[in-house]
């Protein structure tokens, strides 16, 4: 599906946002589910990223899925384990649940089960008078020492 932009107040044209995926299901309606997408990579691109208002903020605030009661944030890990950027997230986002609008701690789930670490969380959104419940996916992008694609002739 194309990956229109979301109407935003103050943002026209090409600079409005957009969420980094969006699927579009068959079902009446044609119900989108959205996704942003953050890297994760110690001393470059760390959690505020992911937690900030480019990242989960962009649902929290009703920039992105304002008409829906779902969506996820896609978590691409470069360095570290998996279970260590869980961990680091979810204790930030406990410690940050008034600026989050929390409206429960993390839980795990089970969407795919080759994901071993997902978990969701639910945030109030005033200013849109719905909440939300994001679903966190974590995904292993570390190099495994895999040798190199071939080149692309």
């Amino acid at each position: 599906m194309e990956n229109r932009p979301e109407e935003a107040e103050g943002y026209e044209g090409n600079k409005r946002k957009k969420p980094d995926l969006v699927i579009e299901g068959k079902m009446p309606g044609r119900p989108e589910y959205e996704f942003e997408a953050k890297r994760l990579k110690k001393k470059d691109f760390g959690i505020g990223e992911y937690l900030g208002s480019k990242g989960l903020g962009c649902f929290v605030t009703g920039k992105y899925a304002a008409r829906y009661n779902e969506a996820a944030m896609l978590g691409y890990i470069q360095s570290d384990s998996p279970e260590d950027w869980q961990v680091e997230i979810r204790e930030k986002i406990n410690r940050k649940k008034t600026i989050l609008d929390v409206m429960s701690p993390p839980q795990d789930v089970e969407i795919i089960s080759d994901f071993p670490n997902e978990w969701k969380t639910m945030h109030r959104r005033e200013v849109i008078e719905r909440s939300i419940s994001i679903f966190h996916i974590l995904l292993d992008f570390r190099s495994k020492g895999y040798p190199a694609a071939p080149p692309v002739l």
